[in-house]
């Protein structure tokens, strides 16, 4: 921290802080990962900026260096936010033609990344476009986690979490006859009450195993979030989800909650448009769109490689390799379980990044070192009322319903 500011004034707590952590929530959490992504932990004489980074319910990086940006955008129709890696550690992104890279290929090279936490509910999943960040453009496997970051799951829940309390009343009698508001623009009322689930007791508990890990180098608990290898991440739909039949939502619709969860929108911005850092100068306004991520390929591998397997394994195998994939335990309700289960866990080997041309615009190369993702389940409320999760607009013709978790059944977003 600096003594004076460049006008000369003395700073009054100069040399008395000693770790600091950066913490945002939704748009501010994406700029936080933004904010690493292009290197601004490292300051201007090469020192580390954050000790510690919690981006909270925030999937993304947020797209604002470049010409006509929207900061507050939501990922809907033409609006920037899912381009380039939305994944920490350096990972091809082979749908989009693009190289391995990742969140922390920069501060990597300078050695200045920070230990970081990340927490998300069910809303980001259905309607913030997040899972890439879990399986990539071509949802071929999990992606692993460096060991300076931990992330954690919390099942059903709306963004930010709900109020808490539980009322088993019927609309119009103990609750609201006319269901919440749902998130983005137009998206009208739910037809079930708010999850209200809360974020609250896993925000209180994460902030003293984080201040732990900063301050004294305990680590956190292990991380937890749906993966495709232990089954925990299916395809979007009501039978690979096991979800159950309710006479008001099926009164709605008979395949709900099939077809809600927002695709990605691979867009062609233009030459100038620089897709890894999101920055640059869009040409073309409003985009075409490339495509919509279907993971058709990784479809077909897997047909392949499941021949003369089991019939019950082959078709769990296949229900994973489908457009969208939710949090799935053979559970009957939208509700997460109790507070304190564990799984183990696992290493993943050493994924290297080749090497790219200066063409590519590539950051500074990445530093060696095996990443690792781990098992477990650490499961509970968090902190209350957050921002309600938004959505874009699918694109006509076609849609990739997401890499997803369990629906929170109150939002029209899932």
């Amino acid at each position: 921290m600096r003594d004076k500011d460049d006008a000369g004034t003395p700073n009054p707590i100069a040399g008395r802080i000693k770790w600091v952590i950066g913490r945002g929530v939704s748009q501010s959490g994406n700029y936080l990962r933004q904010f690493i992504h292009l290197g601004f932990n490292q300051d201007e004489a090469g020192r580390q900026v954050y000790d510690g980074a919690w981006p909270i319910i925030a999937g993304r990086r947020i797209a604002l260096n470049f010409r006509w940006a929207q900061p507050d955008g939501v990922l809907e129709l033409y609006q920037a936010g899912s381009e380039g890696p939305q994944w920490w550690a350096p990972w091809d992104d082979k749908v989009r033609g693009l190289p391995a890279r990742g969140i922390l290929d920069r501060c990597m090279a300078s050695r200045t990344c920070p230990k970081i936490i990340e927490h998300f509910g069910s809303a980001e999943v259905w309607a913030l476009k997040l899972t890439p960040e879990w399986v990539g453009t071509d949802a071929a496997e999990d992606i692993p986690l460096p060991e300076n970051v931990r992330r954690y799951y919390i099942p059903s829940t709306t963004h930010g979490g709900g109020v808490g309390g539980f009322n088993t009343s019927l609309p119009g009698i103990g609750l609201p006859p006319v269901g919440p508001a749902c998130p983005g623009n137009n998206f009208g009322n739910a037809r079930l009450p708010a999850n209200p689930v809360p974020h609250t007791q896993t925000v209180n508990a994460l902030r003293a195993h984080f201040r732990n890990w900063v301050m004294r180098g305990t680590p956190p608990p292990d991380s937890v979030w749906p993966r495709m290898k232990s089954g925990d991440l299916v395809e979007a739909k009501r039978e690979a989800m096991g979800f159950p039949s309710i006479p008001s939502l099926s009164a709605a619709s008979q395949t709900a909650p099939d077809n809600l969860i927002m695709p990605v929108l691979d867009y062609d911005w233009g030459p100038q448009f620089n897709y890894n850092d999101t920055s640059g100068v869009p040409s073309k306004l409003p985009p075409p769109i490339k495509r919509v991520l279907t993971h058709a390929g990784a479809a077909g591998r897997r047909r392949r490689q499941r021949a003369g397997r089991r019939a019950g394994g082959a078709a769990r195998r296949a229900a994973r390799n489908l457009s969208g994939l939710e949090h799935h335990r053979g559970r009957r309700t939208s509700l997460p379980p109790g507070p304190d289960l564990r799984l183990r866990r696992r290493h993943d080997p050493v994924r290297e990044d080749p090497g790219a041309s200066a063409g590519e615009r590539r950051p500074a190369p990445v530093a060696g070192g095996a990443l690792h993702g781990s098992r477990g389940l650490r499961r509970g409320g968090a902190r209350g009322g957050g921002e309600g999760g938004r959505g874009g607009v699918p694109a006509a013709g076609g849609r990739r319903p997401r890499w997803s978790s369990r629906p929170t059944r109150a939002r029209c977003s899932g």
